[in-house]
């Protein structure tokens, strides 16, 4: 077998054991959905990830992070997708992508928020505003309005 056909063999294999074991998505090159989820801020990168997992919960972050280790591949995390330089999309590798998990839960009491991987900033203030709170930018700290 050559050296492509077992690096194929084996990203066929970690798509099908990660379809299996995470609640989110998984997208590989070649899938319908691909070019949708492969975009990120910056139009002109160009990397092409071998497969993308597309989480929505911790447990399966932890399956992708296993997946790339045991197949060595090269993994990479877009949160946001606002890499400038493209570094969220790693060429030819595993893509833990964290746009479904924009959770952010906001303590008014101790002013403290618990942020998601894939919040945006619009996210951060729209919680912290249901508690007539605002993110200051410079402390990342909670103030009232």
């Amino acid at each position: 077998m050559s050296v492509m056909n077992l690096q194929a063999t084996s990203k066929s294999a970690a798509t099908r054991e990660l379809r299996a074991m995470m609640q989110g998505r998984v997208v590989s090159r070649g899938d319908d959905d691909y070019a949708r989820t492969r975009p990120i801020w910056n139009g002109a990168v160009e990397n092409q990830p071998a497969f993308f997992a597309v989480c929505e919960t911790s447990a399966d972050v932890q399956a992708a992070v296993r997946s790339a280790r045991q197949h060595g591949f090269p993994l990479s995390v877009r949160g946001g997708g606002h890499s400038w330089a493209g570094l969220a999309l790693c060429p030819d590798g595993l893509v833990i992508d964290l746009s479904r998990m924009r959770q952010v839960i906001v303590d008014p009491h101790s002013r403290i928020a618990t942020v998601a991987g894939g919040a945006k900033v619009k996210d951060v203030a729209a919680a912290a505003g249901a508690h007539g709170l605002v993110a200051a930018e410079t402390s990342g700290e909670f103030g009232p309005k």
